[in-house]
């Protein structure tokens, strides 16, 4: 991990969704994660001295560069569209009241989870015994208990 990147992700959380502690521990993790995949990446092209030639650290880590660099063009998307929408449906998941519909608000955690930790394609079309399964199989490339090293 990155000292400078924990720095600017603690910072930034706080800034457009304060704590994090009202939501499940989890799922907090998991927007921890989000923000730090997207200010890793950042920071590492910021700093690269050439950016024209610039590889990403993800690619240079993959046994061969073909391998590295596809993996890395399926993943740059994700790791944007998942920086974009999360505040949103964290936004959205603190609007509903887990006293009167704690259906409604698990459902939203579980849904949250399945899109941005285990990311499951069409979450939202999939019955949830399905997506349990899917869940199961998949590997969570996720920093454990980042989020209470940042404290937010």
């Amino acid at each position: 991990m990155k000292k400078e990147v924990l720095n600017i992700v603690g910072d930034v959380i706080r800034q457009n969704l304060g704590r994090l502690d009202d939501i499940p521990h989890e799922l907090a993790n998991t927007v921890a994660n989000v923000y730090y995949r997207f200010f890793l990446l950042a920071l590492e092209a910021h700093e690269a001295k050439d950016h024209a030639s610039w590889v990403p650290l993800q690619i240079k880590r993959s046994p061969d560069f073909i391998t590295g660099l596809k993996d890395f063009i399926n993943k740059y998307p994700q790791i944007i569209g998942d920086f974009d929408a999360i505040n949103e449906h964290i936004k959205a998941l603190r609007q509903v009241d887990r006293i009167r519909k704690p259906n409604t608000y698990s459902f939203l955690v579980e849904y949250l989870l399945d899109e941005y930790k285990y990311n499951i394609k069409n979450a939202g079309n999939k019955p949830e015994i399905l997506r349990k399964i899917e869940r199961k199989f998949k590997k969570i490339g996720e920093i454990p208990n980042l989020v209470d090293l940042l404290d937010v």
